[in-house]
């Protein structure tokens, strides 16, 4: 004699549900990290915008730097669809900062150096996106 609180039920619409799964590779968490990738990319653009005229050429150059370092970190991190975030970051503060402000002030203006920033830091996000797979694997 079997035991009856062991059986299974016969019909499938007693049968427990079980829940879906998310599909491969997606996690909620991953929205929140490239928020943060976003943001870092932010402030970097940020404080390298309001820094790298002092001190000429030589924050410049750290600024630069930190640009690359950050993108390798966010691509070390998140992959390379993580610099997506972080590139869309760093350009939108040094686009709003290069732009007339509301008293007609202006953070980055038409000299050499503030071009060198601009066109500079999109090619450190370039080094940072084309850096050899290498450095990534574990």
């Amino acid at each position: 004699m079997s035991d009856p609180y062991l059986a299974q039920p016969s019909s499938p619409q007693h049968a427990p549900r079980q829940p879906h799964p998310a599909p491969a590779g997606f996690r909620p968490i991953l929205i929140v990290w490239y928020l943060c990738a976003g943001l870092l990319g932010a402030v970097v653009g940020l404080v390298g915008t309001v820094m790298h005229r002092q001190w000429m050429p030589w924050i410049l150059v750290v600024a630069l730097i930190t640009v690359a370092v950050a993108g390798v970190l966010v691509r070390a991190w998140l992959g390379g669809g993580g610099l997506v975030p972080y590139a869309i970051g760093w350009f939108v503060v040094v686009q709003l900062f290069a732009a007339q402000g509301p008293g007609g002030d202006v953070i980055m203006p038409a000299q050499p150096i503030s071009y060198v920033w601009m066109i500079g830091g999109m090619v450190m996000i370039g080094v940072a996106a084309f850096a050899p797979r290498s450095w990534f694997s574990d």
